[in-house]
């Protein structure tokens, strides 16, 4: 990568190692929610993070 930025593990990669970051994007996104269990939606892929953030910042209350 000519601009050195780190690749960073997948969100969904469970054994993934998150020390520079964490990518929640996924293939086969789409804006809404289709109901199709092969594809993602953008508000999925927005409540992963808000989990992640509240986990790691240690906001999750349970």
């Amino acid at each position: 990568m000519s601009a050195k930025f780190p690749v960073l593990e997948a969100y969904l990669n469970r054994d993934g190692s998150f020390d520079r970051g964490v990518n929640f994007a996924v293939s086969a996104t789409t804006a809404l929610f289709t109901g199709d269990p092969g594809t993602k939606s953008l508000s999925e892929q927005l409540e992963w993070m808000f989990s992640y953030f509240n986990r790691t910042c240690g906001l999750d209350k349970g």
